[in-house]
């Protein structure tokens, strides 16, 4: 298991926004796995300064 900073789960989601794949196959190419990638989406977009 890789462990990534904050700053890498988001370029992780911007890059995924940007690509035009679903979550499954993004995740897929990327060695993620989905629900643990979803989990930390949703945490990220939970925090206030996460976007800024």
């Amino acid at each position: 298991m890789i462990r990534r900073s904050k700053t890498e789960w988001l370029n992780l989601i911007d890059e995924h926004a940007s690509s035009g794949l679903s979550a499954a196959e993004f995740c897929r190419r990327n060695k993620l796995n989905p629900k643990y990638f979803r989990l930390r989406r949703r945490e990220l977009a939970q925090t206030p300064s996460a976007f800024c």
